[in-house]
């Protein structure tokens, strides 16, 4: 069995001197999923592919704010496909394949917006489920801004959308 990785999940919402103190911090490489990127492309992961990673993100389309990105140290194999991300009005999803020794895990990573719109559900569960295709293992990673939610006890405040999510599972 390999070595244990770390993974940190943030939602850097343009706190990139945050994120920069802790991985200053850090001895060994961890994986980092990073929610609310407020990212331009590329260039806004520099300070990250420095370090040793290799940067996988979505940007959000034509509007400020948002987006997701997963970074994976350089040492870990991966397989990232631009199929593989969708970034619409309603959220921004990505997901990419490590190769471990004993197989393929799939990262997902997804970013709804607070307030989007009601057919988000829809969207992510049909993201979802082309991501499970393969049939291989599979981490799912994200902010879902799903405020009314009660995720330990799979109930819902009677709100729209808590109820359709939670009807979708």
């Amino acid at each position: 069995m390999g070595a244990k990785k770390q993974v940190i999940i943030v939602n850097k919402n343009n706190k990139r001197s945050e994120l920069e103190f802790l991985l200053s911090n850090i001895k060994s490489l961890p994986i980092i999923i990073l929610t609310e990127c407020w990212s331009n492309g590329d260039e806004d992961f520099s300070f990250i592919c420095n370090r040793g990673y290799n940067v996988f993100h979505v940007d959000r389309e034509r509007v400020r704010g948002g987006g997701c990105a997963v970074c994976i140290p350089q040492q870990i194999a991966s397989i990232y496909k631009p199929s593989n991300y969708h970034s619409s009005p309603l959220m921004e999803a990505m997901y990419l394949d490590l190769i471990m020794p004993n197989g393929k895990i799939r990262l997902l990573n997804i970013y709804r917006p607070p307030g989007a719109f009601h057919n988000t559900p829809n969207e992510l569960v049909a993201y979802i489920e082309n991501a499970m295709v393969d049939k291989i293992p599979i981490v799912i990673f994200g902010d879902f801004n799903f405020p009314n939610i009660d995720w330990e006890n799979y109930n819902s405040k009677s709100t729209y959308m808590g109820q359709t999510y939670l009807l979708k599972k």
